[in-house]
């Protein structure tokens, strides 16, 4: 295992050099010999006796190059308490691997179990905080870095990645829209993406089975609207390496709540869920309404979740009544069955294609309305939108996409430009 004792205790003293006063967070918990850097352990106790001085004046008591000191502190962008505490905290770590290496090959068999656990009382954080707030600043440490957020899946579309950086685990994300809006075509398409890089997915798909999936899968990723005889050889090879990948289907009829719980308990390690979709999901529970029902598979589905310590995103139908208003664009409002599915999930976006509503409303071919319709549907032919409608993280924002219906593909646009 290879030892970065040397790159973590020189970001934590770039911290202190930059931040003194920084010391007072530390100061209990680690010692100037916990470095193994003497020249930091001597800059350690510099800034312990004296945290108002001056890096000048540390150069000149500790016998260092100024220059040296200046291009330590530049080493690290950002310093904030987070920071420093987690570099510090790894500090702590690194000494006592030291010691108990120490130990291990100097004491006597009597004296090592009383020193290692000696030394494992050495805390930096609460025990009942400790694993949770070491992931949190380790993800802190990397972001710090330029390197991504462990806990973020991305969906591999690159302008909601940018935006957001990806799914996140433990939340539940909720993907809504009419029903032939192309809702499971869009999660179809990121679980496959996902998959591609490698990342374990789980699909549940309580509406069509597996054929039905395979059919969309192969379809966008060769591009073959129509099969025929003489791509027989490319729809098996990619229906091969489609199988090969780390995307499980379940496609079981009438799963339950509970099927799902117990699918992804057995798979382990799974990287994200999907299942669509909501308005069909049901429990082994009993209720007394179809209401009551959804309210408590949301809560649950967060939980889930939390749990497993996985996004879940869960596809939904979104009301009736949308198709009545003027403006078609979904809203929080249109959610349906239930009111908690907004309050549970920490990102809704809705899948919106004007295309598909304003199809609905064709004119009579007589009617002299047909003309202007047709030219209507010309300007969004193809043309589709994801909203981002809640994010817990942040930033809202509408995201452009080109729908591809016949190959069951969406391509992102290049700009946030408004759409028709």
């Amino acid at each position: 295992m290879q030892d970065n004792t040397a790159e973590i205790e020189a970001a934590f003293m770039a911290c202190l050099l930059n931040k003194p006063d920084f010391i007072a967070l530390c100061a209990d918990k680690l010692k100037p010999e916990y470095l193994a850097n003497k020249e930091y352990g001597a800059i350690y106790t510099t800034i312990e006796n004296n945290s108002a001085i001056t890096v000048p004046e540390i150069a000149e008591k500790c016998k260092l190059k100024l220059t040296d000191l200046v291009d330590l502190m530049n080493t690290v962008q950002i310093v904030s308490k987070v920071s420093f505490n987690g570099y510090a905290a790894m500090v702590l770590e690194c000494y006592k691997k030291r010691k108990m290496s120490e130990v291990r090959q100097n004491a006597s068999d009597d004296e090592i179990g009383a020193k290692i656990e000696e030394i494992q009382r050495l805390k930096y954080f609460d025990d009942t905080k400790t694993d949770a707030v070491r992931e949190f600043l380790h993800n802190v440490e990397l972001i710090i870095n330029g390197k991504k957020d462990e806990r973020l899946v991305e969906t591999c579309f690159y302008n909601i990645d940018r935006t957001i950086g990806g799914f996140r685990k433990s939340e539940l994300i909720i993907i809504g829209g009419r029903p032939g809006s192309g809702k499971t075509t869009f999660a179809l398409n990121i679980a496959t993406k996902m998959a591609w890089q490698g990342k374990k997915v789980c699909f549940f798909s309580l509406e069509m089975a597996k054929p039905e999936l395979l059919d969309r899968l192969v379809k966008s990723q060769t591009g073959i609207e129509k099969y025929t005889e003489s791509q027989i050889g490319e729809i098996v090879e990619t229906t091969r390496e489609i199988e090969a990948l780390p995307l499980q289907i379940f496609d079981k009829a009438g799963m339950t709540f509970e099927d799902i719980y117990f699918a992804i308990k057995q798979e382990k390690n799974v990287d994200c869920v999907f299942i669509d979709h909501l308005s069909i999901l049901k429990s082994n529970r009993k209720y007394k309404s179809r209401y009551e029902e959804i309210s408590d598979l949301s809560r649950r589905l967060k939980c889930l979740a939390k749990e497993f310590d996985v996004p879940v995103v869960c596809l939904c139908q979104l009301n009736r009544q949308l198709e009545s208003r003027e403006i078609k664009a979904p809203t929080l409002a249109d959610l349906r069955d239930s009111g908690s599915i907004e309050q549970d999930a920490d990102l809704v976006g809705f899948v919106y294609r004007p295309e598909y509503h304003l199809r609905q409303v064709e004119p009579n071919a007589n009617d002299p309305k047909h003309t202007l319709w047709e030219e209507k549907m010309q300007q969004v032919a193809g043309k589709a939108k994801f909203i981002l409608a809640k994010n817990r993280r942040g930033e809202l924002r509408n995201f452009n996409f080109e729908f591809k219906g016949v190959i069951y593909k969406f391509l992102e646009e290049e700009n946030y430009g408004t759409m028709v």
